[in-house]
């Protein structure tokens, strides 16, 4: 089986997810071909095409951001729409993969209407928990401690050897966090204000902490930080993704003027092991 995976990752939980899935599909004698959205976006979709109509199965892998996926799998999938639907072959089926930090609700399944427009079938769809890699301010979802951390991604790993054999086996799964309750969650947090869309007003950058290095607007996915004389503005671009709040050497990304109130070894275990890709 040749699968194509396509993902975002914003501080590395799902790199290293379908790193993993890579593995695994390889070891039961699937051909996985990752692609980085963020790259994609970038380059263009019609760099994958090929692989795209050579492919059994497409799979897509994000971090869902309050019960939905970061803005940047929209724009992207809905650009691929113009390249891609209609096409006369490729594959039929898809598969979702998400992390999150506590709960998804059907955050998984907020893509299906966007890949049924490119022909596909979602047939697999699987939330995956794993510990946020920073301590956000006025927030009780912090970084797990060392052991905590190395049972969880353990059991992430157990999960996921399932849903890899599911999607191989072509068995159908969409599961929804929670059930019924976890779809109302779901809904009514998408249906409140939304913070993916006015993130980029609340950050900025502490005048004490920064040091203009600008490895933030190096990293940033989307090239939505500018260096406006001795500080940075972030523009609308913003998809939400706080890469340059977990990276930052420093500590002076704000939110809402809050700094970070603390740091877990994932910003190291993830960097050490190479994300972000260069």
């Amino acid at each position: 089986m040749k699968i194509l995976l396509l993902y975002f990752s914003g501080t590395g939980n799902t790199w290293w997810l379908c790193q993993r899935f890579k593995e695994l599909a390889e070891e039961r004698g699937a051909e996985v071909a990752l692609a980085s959205i963020e790259e994609l976006w970038s380059e263009g979709m019609r760099s994958i095409v090929d692989r795209w109509r050579e492919s059994d199965t497409v799979g897509v892998a994000y971090p869902v951001h309050s019960s939905d996926a970061p803005p940047l799998l929209y724009r992207f999938l809905d650009g691929a729409k113009d390249i891609l639907g209609g096409e006369g072959d490729g594959p039929e089926d898809a598969f979702v993969l998400t992390t999150m930090q506590s709960f998804s609700g059907d955050g998984a399944l907020m893509l299906r209407p966007m890949l049924s427009d490119l022909g596909l079938e979602l047939r697999v769809s699987r939330d995956f928990r794993m510990s946020p890699n920073t301590g956000v301010p006025l927030l009780t979802f912090n970084p797990l401690r060392d052991p905590e951390f190395e049972e969880q991604m353990a059991k992430t790993l157990e999960e996921l050897e399932g849903t890899v054999g599911l999607v191989l086996q072509g068995k159908m799964m969409r599961k929804v966090q929670y059930g019924s309750f976890g779809r109302f969650h779901g809904w009514l947090q998408r249906a409140g204000p939304k913070w993916k869309d006015r993130t980029w007003r609340y950050f900025g950058a502490h005048p004490d902490r920064c040091t203009l290095c600008l490895l933030c607007v190096e990293q940033c996915p989307m090239g939505a930080i500018v260096q406006e004389g001795e500080g940075l503005r972030w523009t609308p671009e913003c998809t939400d993704c706080f890469r340059c709040y977990n990276f930052c050497p420093e500590r002076a990304i704000t939110v809402k003027g809050l700094a970070m109130s603390g740091r877990h070894r994932q910003h190291t275990y993830f960097r050490d092991r190479g994300f972000p890709p260069d």
